[in-house]
């Protein structure tokens, strides 16, 4: 985050120049992967003290944590190739000047949504339908 801060984080786009602009993406998409390993420790973290604490007490309660919190960190572990693959090249994914192949932007928010434990939002943007009048 202090790198994106130097080349300009926090300023508006319009002025912003087009390398300083490439060059926030880049740190804030490389800045993602360490953020989604927080997460994952950080859930792992409380489900470990809430079996330590009630585990014993609550058979059910114990195995509800440890399912949910395997999902979640399964489907966390997943989302992290993800980020970074879903452009070809990759350098497409902080760039919007270069010429990328990408994926529909509907997966990768779907799974984003997924790995929170969240239902995403389906409206018309996100299909790309028109209103119906």
């Amino acid at each position: 985050m202090s790198v994106g801060f130097t080349y300009g984080l926090g300023k508006h786009d319009a002025n912003l120049q087009p390398n300083q602009l490439i060059n926030i993406l880049k740190w804030m998409w490389l800045a993602n992967t360490p953020g989604l390993l927080v997460a994952i420790t950080a859930r792992l973290s409380i489900a470990m003290l809430l079996v330590r604490l009630f585990g014993k007490v609550h058979k059910w309660l114990k195995w509800f944590l440890v399912v949910v919190s395997g999902l979640c960190t399964i489907l966390t572990a997943i989302i992290i190739p993800c980020t970074f693959l879903r452009t070809t090249p990759v350098s497409g994914n902080w760039n919007p000047f270069q010429p990328s192949k990408r994926w529909n932007p509907m997966i990768y928010i779907s799974l984003a949504f997924l790995t929170q434990c969240e239902s995403p939002p389906i409206s018309n943007v996100y299909l790309n339908l028109n209103p119906v009048s």
